[in-house]
């Protein structure tokens, strides 16, 4: 693991004739990870020997296909996001696995899904981003905030589930998407036409989607609308005192709010206080940090912890389970994916021209690395707790498709805006043979 990660961060640097060199290596390790892994849990659960069988299979060929895909140029620049985010589903496979079988067997199917849909969406790109109307996907965006309303169903307090035939999904997940193609346009009418009337829809629309999450009880979906938005907007438009002022009213927001709202009052006071609320709002946040300082740098070894007494483990805590029984090393290499992606994104973006497949770069990217810092801030106690998933790991279908579609938006945006040459067709190669030989 830590071999492939010093391979990830090479690339970022633009080393790419080094990783290149050693880009088998990284797939070995990765490879020799994940099936030493499962075969651990193979023994540990062999009643369910069929279903960790195959998820390994399908898993170790997944990643063979992907290393066979990067591995052609122009898809080296692809190395760094995808195989990241391939460590992060083997750790995340890993871990699921010795929770809970089926939710392990149940994330590998959604993983599927997301790669097929996310594929679909990458040949439909050229087509979706001839409809540059921001306020078509300003709709879509409140459609899908508003679908909790018609049908939905009160999960852990919060109000932004909807239930379909029996299954059920967020749509505040993939209102994300749509919300930062309809900030990025905003943002670019208002660069090429000065028009200020942008910065208003742009303010207009942010609010009602605040005020949405809000009322549906979704403070980690909020948070991070919220913080995507002032990037945006600060990269955009470099003005300082609007972000100054969002802040500021943000944070009056959160207090007026906090002691009129239940949810909003528990977190905070198991964010600053857990100790003294053991047995209610703290008692997550103790169980996690006792998991993670029990074992240190290597960790208790997969199946030899306790960390199904740690509640939510499979989706807002499951980071508590990897470094209980993996170690520190291995939480600080999840860390580190994160912040390759980041780095890698924000690269990308930086080298764009400002238009607004720029700012859907930076969007995305910042979309991706916010709910990293939201979830793992909030486990350490830097920030309350906001109930996000963590991205490519915790379980969850809706996350998973969201972050696999962000992703591989930003993987075609990543490609250099030239123009191949064609190749030239057999009569082009004849006339140039007949024109040699003067004929």
């Amino acid at each position: 693991m830590i071999i492939a990660i010093g391979v990830l961060i090479s690339l970022a640097f633009n080393n790419e004739s080094w990783v290149m060199q050693r880009l088998y290596a990284f797939y070995i390790n990765l490879a020799l990870f994940f099936g030493t892994s499962m075969f651990i849990n193979l023994i540990v659960f062999f009643e369910r020997a069929d279903l960790i069988l195959f998820q390994t299979l399908v898993s170790l060929m997944a990643f063979w296909v992907l290393y066979n895909y990067c591995k052609f140029k122009p898809r080296t620049h692809l190395i760094v996001p995808w195989f990241s985010v391939s460590l992060l589903v083997a750790v995340s496979q890993v871990i699921l696995t010795r929770l809970d079988v089926d939710f392990a067997f149940a994330q590998l199917k959604w993983l599927a899904i997301s790669i097929l849909i996310t594929l679909v969406i990458i040949r439909l790109m050229p087509l979706i981003f001839k409809m540059r109307y921001a306020n078509l996907y300003g709709i879509i965006t409140i459609i899908l905030l508003f679908l909790p309303f018609i049908s939905g169903e009160t999960i852990n307090g919060a109000m932004n589930w909807v239930k379909i035939g029996g299954h059920t999904f967020q749509p505040s997940e993939f209102a994300k998407l749509s919300y930062v193609i309809a900030i990025a346009i905003y943002l670019e009418n208002y660069q090429t036409k000065n028009n200020k009337y942008e910065l208003a829809k742009l303010l207009i629309l942010t609010l009602v989607v605040l005020l949405t999450l809000t009322v549906q009880r979704d403070l980690g979906s909020a948070s991070l609308y919220f913080c995507v938005v002032l990037v945006m907007f600060y990269v955009a438009t470099g003005k300082v005192k609007e972000i100054l002022c969002a802040l500021i009213l943000g944070a009056g927001a959160i207090s007026i709010l906090a002691p009129k709202i239940t949810y909003i009052q528990s977190r905070i006071e198991a964010w600053i206080n857990p100790w003294e609320n053991l047995s209610t709002s703290g008692y997550q946040f103790a169980q996690g940090m006792f998991s993670m300082g029990t074992w240190g740098w290597l960790g208790s070894g997969l199946t030899n912890g306790m960390p199904t007494k740690v509640p939510y483990v499979t989706t807002d805590y499951i980071f508590v389970a990897i470094v209980e029984e993996l170690g520190i090393v291995a939480g600080l290499s999840v860390v580190a994916c994160y912040i390759i992606i980041a780095f890698w994104g924000l690269g990308v973006s930086i080298n764009k021209p400002p238009t607004w497949h720029k700012y859907i770069i930076l969007g995305y990217t910042t979309l991706i690395a916010t709910q990293s810092i939201l979830i793992l801030g909030g486990i350490v106690q830097l920030l309350p707790l906001t109930g996000v998933t963590l991205p490519f790991v915790s379980y969850g279908g809706s996350s998973l498709l969201s972050l696999m579609i962000n992703l591989g938006i930003v993987s075609m945006l990543s490609y250099p805006q030239t123009v191949p040459k064609k190749s030239p067709n057999f009569l082009n190669k004849f006339k140039k043979r007949k024109e040699e030989f003067g004929i």
